[in-house]
């Protein structure tokens, strides 16, 4: 008969069981760390968020100042922007500190999942994890998710350790009250979860102050965002209103479309395989759990793991099919765990049954991406165009001016993080800038120049209504590959240093 796991660690001896045991976390933080940063160096950030939230971290880089209001969280500008100001270079730095923190989600889920599951249930988890091209790609760009899950996962690993122990002990105390917070500071999703996470702590310690000090603790944010924006903008949940306002296809759709845009997602980026498992291992725990057979770490997890995906589908109600994939990535990480959970006893007790599952899922999980690469948010497309426009800005007499961008397929988000110069110093007419905000730009920073694309004509006659001017051919100063520049206003001209 083959030797289960535990008899394979106790033939060898403790002590070379313990080593091996320490030694795991690290050697999962290597690998991913490793694939990560492949990845990174040979890809750029695709348009869009990433480099709006790369050029906010080197702003902020620039001069730290706390935030108090805004439509996105500061948790991953403070995080990013402490790095930018070491690194200095907003292309990298930013991407770092994801690769960082992304990497190390592996072994802390491990960490997680072996608590909770055992080791054969934590390996399938945190191999899985390492390979998900999501999480791969998330982790080599300037998003937000991977610090986001990253933050929730040490939060649940401390809170599961300090619950668990009378008196708590202070590292794994600490460690779920910072990443907690930090969590909060990071995407909205958090703030819907405190009450999950003081209702477990309450649950397990019975005592009203140490609760009402969490309680505290983790509203003192929410409460200080809101009252922030409330304040500057008039609208106190103002991140959760744009998440959902109807502007660039984002609309409510039915229960069953959204049930819909999920499912495509799942089988996009996870498989139908591992999609089926991780499926099979919740209702598995749904039954065990509610024949009372499950402990309450485990009963608290699935309800954790319940709540992120419903947020998911009530966000893919919202947003319909402008649900970006980078929103599927907490469900799916917090989902993994189950991939290991429910199998026959003769596969998960046996070195070559768990082996054999892994490796199934696995290949199952790179097959998907290899027969339909799905976004992953990062691109080996370098932005040339863009490149040839900041050589041509640098050179002329337009190098010290404030300049007016359209979307370009939001390929403008690549000019302030190529050329940082700019920062402040460029705008984009969108769908997701007031009328109130170009006027504002246009009156204090007077743009010489409209930079453009031929399928952007909309927000070019959007641009010339606010300016009160044509912007016609006569205009046109210069066309590089499908971009077309025009003047705004007549700039003297000025020898070029060289």
């Amino acid at each position: 008969m083959s030797p289960t796991i535990e008899a394979l660690f106790a033939a060898s001896g403790d002590a070379v069981r313990e080593r091996v045991l320490r030694a795991v976390p690290w050697v999962l933080f290597v690998a991913a760390a490793a694939i990560r940063t492949v990845v990174a160096t040979h890809s750029v950030d695709i348009p869009g968020d990433g480099p709006v939230h790369a050029m906010y971290a080197f702003e902020w880089a620039q001069s730290p100042v706390l935030l108090e209001s805004g439509m996105w969280l500061p948790g991953f500008t403070y995080g990013a922007g402490l790095v930018t100001r070491i690194v200095g270079d907003p292309r990298v730095a930013p991407r770092l500190f994801n690769v960082v923190v992304g990497s190390a989600t592996v072994p802390l889920l491990y960490g997680l999942s072996r608590q909770l599951y055992g080791t054969a249930p934590a390996l399938v988890a945190a191999l899985l994890l390492t390979l998900l091209p999501l999480h791969v790609g998330l982790s080599a760009s300037s998003l937000t998710e991977p610090n986001f899950v990253f933050a929730l996962v040490a939060a649940l690993y401390g809170l599961l350790r300090a619950a668990a122990v009378r008196p708590s002990r202070p590292v794994d105390l600490l460690l779920f009250l910072l990443a907690f917070i930090w969590a909060e500071l990071s995407r909205y999703e958090a703030w819907l979860l405190i009450p999950l996470v003081v209702g477990y702590w309450f649950s397990q310690r019975r005592t009203v102050w140490s609760t009402g000090a969490l309680t505290v603790a983790f509203l003192a944010i929410p409460l200080a965002w809101s009252i922030g924006n409330h304040s500057v903008y008039g609208n106190a949940l103002l991140g959760f209103s744009q998440a959902v306002r109807e502007v660039d296809g984002v609309q409510r759709v039915t229960a069953w479309v959204a049930a819909g845009i999920v499912r495509a997602g799942v089988t996009r980026h996870l498989g139908w395989l591992v999609g089926m498992v991780i499926a099979w291992g919740i209702a598995t725990e749904i039954v065990r759990v509610g024949r009372g057979r499950g402990s309450s770490e485990r009963g608290v997890y699935l309800m954790f793991t319940i709540a992120c995906w419903a947020m998911l589908f009530a966000f893919a109600m919202s947003r319909g099919a402008s649900l970006w994939d980078r929103y599927l990535l907490l469900a799916f990480a917090v989902g993994l765990p189950f991939a290991g959970v429910g199998w026959p006893a003769v596969l998960s007790s046996r070195p070559w049954g768990v082996a054999g599952v892994a490796s199934v899922l696995l290949l199952s999980l790179v097959a998907t991406y290899v027969e339909h690469p799905a976004n992953v948010f990062v691109t080996a497309r370098q932005p040339l165009e863009i490149q040839r426009l900041i050589v041509w800005l640098r050179s002329g007499p337009y190098r010290d001016e404030a300049i007016l961008l359209t979307q370009m397929d939001w390929d403008s988000t690549y000019l302030p993080l190529l050329a940082p110069e700019w920062a402040g110093r460029a705008q984009t007419v969108s769908n997701w800038i007031s009328d109130g905000a170009l006027r504002d730009f246009v009156e204090h920073d007077a743009p010489a120049l409209l930079i453009t694309r031929a399928y952007d004509a909309a927000q070019r006659q959007r641009a010339a209504r606010l300016l009160g001017m044509a912007i016609d051919d006569d205009h046109r100063v210069a066309e590089l590959g499908s971009i077309q520049i025009y003047r705004l206003r007549d700039v003297a001209v000025r020898e070029t240093s060289r």
